[in-house]
C-alpha cells in the first residue's frame, strides 16, 4: 500500500530468495510517482485490517481485496491531497473497539461494530479533527487498555498506559485530549 492509497500485489515467488539486499521494488510494481511504501502485508486472504488514511477516515477490509492483478496496482483507500494513507492494522479476534490517536493528542474510543466492511473507498468518518491535526494512529483493541510508547520532552522513551473506557464516545466525536501531549512512537492493544 503506498501513501496515495494503491496497492500492488507481488507473488512471494518472484521475491529473490538467497543472501543479499535483493531487488528494487520498483523492478516488480510500477510504483505511482513519488508514492512511499506505507505498508507491507502478507497472510491468509479472509484476514481483516483496519485500513485508514491521516484525515480521519476508514474502513474494514480482507486482504483478498487489496490484490491487484497488474504491476500498476489498484486503487483503493481514497485520501485527499494533502493526506496519506496510514499502515492497515490487523483486527484481532475478538476486537470490540477502535482507539484512534490525533496529532494533537487527542484520543478517541469507539465500537469496531461501528464501522463497515468496504472493498475500496474513503470510508466511514473515525473522528472530527480540528484545522492542521491528522491522524496518527488507528488500532483495533481486544482488551480494555492501550500502551502507548511514547517519548517525551527530555528525549527518553515512556510507556502510557490508557483505559478504553475514559477516551469512549460514538464514532465522528472530536475525541478527549490526552493527561499530556506526547509524541508517539508505537500503539499496543
Amino acid at each position: 500500500l503506498d501513501q496515495y492509497g494503491r496497492c500492488y500485489s507481488l507473488d512471494c515467488a518472484t521475491l529473490p530468495g538467497g543472501r543479499g539486499e535483493g531487488v528494487p521494488l520498483s523492478s516488480l510494481i510500477e510504483v505511482q510517482e513519488n508514492a512511499e511504501i506505507v505498508a507491507m502485508l502478507a497472510g491468509p486472504a479472509e484476514q481483516r485490517y483496519l485500513v485508514s488514511g491521516s484525515g480521519g477516515y476508514g474502513f474494514i477490509a480482507p486482504l483478498k481485496e487489496m490484490l491487484s492483478r497488474v504491476r500498476a496496482g489498484k486503487a483503493f483507500l481514497t485520501v485527499n491531497e494533502e493526506e496519506r494513507a496510514l499502515p492497515p492494522v490487523l483486527i484481532p479476534e475478538h476486537a470490540q473497539q477502535v482507539f484512534v490517536l490525533t496529532q494533537q493528542s487527542r484520543a478517541l474510543a469507539f465500537a469496531l461494530s461501528e464501522l463497515k466492511e468496504m472493498n475500496k473507498g474513503r470510508g466511514l468518518q473515525f473522528l472530527s479533527l480540528e484545522e492542521g491535526d491528522s491522524v496518527l494512529s488507528a488500532v483495533a483493541v481486544a482488551g480494555e487498555r492501550v500502551v502507548l510508547t511514547i517519548r517525551l520532552r527530555t528525549g527518553r522513551e515512556d510507556e502510557l498506559s490508557l483505559s478504553l473506557a475514559d477516551f469512549a464516545a460514538k464514532r465522528g466525536r472530536r475525541g478527549k485530549p490526552l493527561p499530556k501531549k506526547v509524541q508517539l512512537l508505537a500503539v499496543k492493544a
